[in-house]
């Protein structure tokens, strides 16, 4: 049980809410991540998810979907990557030059990026999403609903 007083959570101790709420089990002797929610995953290096290069990661964390997932380190640098996602991830997948993710929301999805896109889709179509530049990130606000975004990049680097 949580309780909770206004204030009483300082803010040195906000970027530790997810984790105290996740629910779900990791064996690092396996790489096997489970669980019923999407969920964060300290590992610092490059990772592969389920035998695949792994976009959705900021260096401190691989960010998961809800299930039960393989997660391993890479030699090989995933760039561009997505950073943050304030949707419902459901996958994410690397295809030629474009990064590509399924995802739930019902309100506007801000995808932080450390590479500008090129293009935005929502759906397979170009979708001419709002781009905020902040700190050398990039972020792309999101229609709300059940979507594939897709971010294109001239040279995508596996």
């Amino acid at each position: 049980m949580l309780l909770y007083f206004e204030h009483s959570i300082s803010r040195p101790d906000w970027p530790l809410l997810p984790h105290s709420a996740a629910t779900g089990s990791f064996d690092p002797s396996t790489g096997i991540v489970e669980s019923k929610h999407p969920v964060g995953l300290r590992h610092a290096a490059p990772a592969t998810v389920d035998g695949k290069p792994w976009p959705v990661l900021d260096g401190e964390t691989v960010w998961l979907p809800a299930g039960k997932h393989l997660v391993r380190a890479s030699e090989h640098e995933s760039n561009p990557r997505v950073l943050s996602f304030t949707g419902e991830l459901l996958d994410a997948r690397i295809e030629t030059e474009t990064i590509l993710l399924r995802y739930h929301s019902r309100s506007r999805v801000i995808a932080r990026l450390d590479t500008q896109p090129e293009q935005v889709l929502i759906d397979g179509k170009p979708y001419p999403a709002t781009v905020l530049t902040a700190n050398s990130h990039f972020a792309v606000m999101l229609p709300k609903g059940s979507h594939t975004a897709g971010f294109g990049f001239e040279a995508l680097i596996r």
